[in-house]
């Protein structure tokens, strides 16, 4: 398999993918991956990725990906936005172990508030804690970084990056995303399973239709 840099977009299957892609790779080829919250970025610029892995995959932005693999195939996850945030709402209310930290700590506010309000309070809430994680996430990661409300790349600019990816992974065509995968990428068995699922989940379609109106909207 080629040399690739993984956009790892939260909840939207990236776990179970980062396992089935590093299995292509020697443990000494694949990057180590770091934690990322908005509140510990800061140290991840002053302190850049390493160069020299051939396999990167993390919650990281483009900024990281141009500066330690800038000749890597780049290659990302998708999925629907509303259904992305309920699943990133109901990890964060049972997916997240209790801990001293989690009650305490302010990175983890975010987490607090899913776990004391419903599904709508939580997206429309316009804390700059909760927009990080609410807020076009994904468009801000491949247009900088993700746990950065700024950004400093234009749409057409993402798209443009999204046009020149090796592969992708849509959530809602799982078939179509591996079939493409094992020719994209050159790795004919390439198959993934299903971990890190959110406790409680449903079927894909269940949040969209149990959504209300001004949640969908605020999503969309």
């Amino acid at each position: 398999m080629q040399d690739c840099f993984f956009f790892h977009n939260p909840k939207a299957g990236g776990t179970a993918l980062r396992h089935a892609l590093e299995r292509y790779f020697r443990p000494q080829e694949i990057a180590p991956t770091r934690d990322l919250l908005p509140e510990v970025y800061g140290a991840i610029e002053a302190n850049a990725l390493p160069r020299g892995y051939r396999f990167y995959c993390g919650h990281y932005g483009f900024d990281q990906a141009q500066w330690a693999a800038p000749d890597h195939a780049m290659i990302t996850n998708f999925r629907h936005p509303a259904t992305r945030l309920q699943s990133l709402y109901e990890y964060f209310r049972y997916g997240v172990p209790d801990t001293p930290a989690l009650r305490t700590r302010p990175e983890f506010f975010a987490v607090r508030l899913a776990r004391s309000v419903d599904f709508e309070t939580f997206v429309t809430n316009p804390d700059p804690r909760v927009l990080t994680y609410t807020s076009n996430h994904q468009y801000r990661q491949l247009a900088n970084c993700g746990w950065s409300l700024s950004v400093t790349r234009s749409v057409a600019d993402v798209c443009a990056t999204i046009d020149e990816m090796a592969w992708f992974y849509v959530c809602e065509y799982p078939e179509m995303s591996l079939r493409w995968a094992r020719a994209a990428l050159g790795a004919p068995q390439f198959d993934i399973g299903r971990v890190n699922v959110t406790p409680k989940a449903a079927d894909i379609s269940s949040p969209l239709l149990e959504m209300s109106q001004r949640a969908l909207d605020r999503v969309l």
